[in-house]
């Protein structure tokens, strides 16, 4: 990730102690279910309860193998299994985050076993709770709480139509959720776009390009036009995947961005956004001698999930969690 910081406009979320936090109430829900199998305006609440618990929700948004699934997982593998001193984490195991604990689970033994999980199917409508603990003596109490939000990039493309399905509608009503306090309303949209999309059919590469830049913007223009407050007060991180397909790695990100991906560029470019690439690691292909293709994570890269949770506990708690030498030697932040 680059090194440009935005601060959020919901405030200065590190100086909220635990008994400044809303509590979440007792849910009104039917015991037993799961967040997706929910009604609508059940969905909403639920989300209306994040948002005052003062938890920030990050939603992914991926289409056509972007990666979204891998990038998620290899966030959560090294939150969990990483080589990092600054941080452990804890997560939540309870509904709403009870389904998605277990996906949190699935996504780290994968990657134990260097296996790539499979896309996010749809009507999926998971919710993985964790909070980040820094180890660092000096930011003990700064926690930070995150739910991220996982879904299908195709039940994604038919919200910003007129209810094409019962399950599009749900993702509707949990954004309609997230907005009710609109002073407690925190929000991270990440964009995760292809280095190089894979074409369908006889599309040309250039063709590919358009079609997801294309898709990103349909949603961010069902964002301003159903929820202008949620577009207005959200974040974006903005993503170019598989960043390893780049001949010229030193390429400036959001240079890839403002040239390949016009739409994303100049709808965000003056919103509060983070331009950054990612890499999973090295991924082994090979074709058996029946056709079918096989994939294997060969070699997990560590240093691109590191620069992603430094960077987003930066952005939404103003503290750093590895300081520079500068920061050190005055004692700063």
């Amino acid at each position: 990730m680059n090194d440009k910081v935005v601060e959020l406009d919901y405030g200065a979320i590190k100086d909220m102690q635990p008994s400044s936090i809303a509590k979440v109430k007792n849910s009104t829900t039917e015991v037993g279910k799961f967040l997706y199998e929910l009604k609508n305006n059940e969905i909403a609440h639920e989300f209306g309860e994040i948002s005052k618990e003062g938890r920030i929700v990050v939603i992914p948004i991926g289409f056509s193998q972007a990666g979204k699934t891998q990038l998620i997982s290899s966030l959560m593998y090294y939150a969990q299994k990483g080589e990092d001193s600054l941080f452990h984490i804890n997560y939540k195991v309870e509904f709403p985050y009870d389904k998605g604990s277990k996906e949190l689970q699935e996504m780290t033994e994968a990657y134990e076993n260097r296996v790539l999980k499979p896309s996010t199917p749809r009507n999926t409508l998971d919710l993985i709770g964790i909070d980040i603990h820094p180890n660092i003596e000096r930011l003990k109490k700064y926690i930070l709480k995150l739910a991220f939000l996982d879904i299908a990039g195709e039940d994604v493309k038919e919200i910003r139509t007129v209810a094409k399905g019962e399950f599009p509608e749900k993702i509707h009503n949990a954004l309609k959720g997230l907005k009710i306090d609109k002073d407690k309303t925190n929000v991270i949209f990440m964009l995760i776009t292809p280095y190089k999309p894979v074409q369908e059919g006889t599309e040309t590469l250039s063709q590919a390009e358009n079609r997801d830049d294309t898709l990103h913007f349909n949603f961010l223009n069902y964002l301003k036009e159903l929820n202008p407050d949620l577009l207005h007060k959200c974040t974006f991180f903005v993503i170019a995947s598989q960043w390893d397909l780049n001949p010229n790695r030193e390429q400036p990100v959001e240079e890839f961005f403002r040239t390949k991906r016009p739409k994303i560029y100049q709808y965000v470019k003056n919103q509060q956004v983070i331009w950054g690439e990612y890499s999973i690691g090295e991924i082994l292909v090979v074709e058996n001698s029946d056709g079918s293709i096989h994939k294997s994570l060969e070699r997990i890269n560590h240093e691109y999930p590191r620069l992603f949770w430094e960077k987003l506990y930066h952005i939404c708690m103003g503290i750093r969690l590895r300081r520079s030498w500068w920061e050190r030697l005055f004692g700063t932040n």
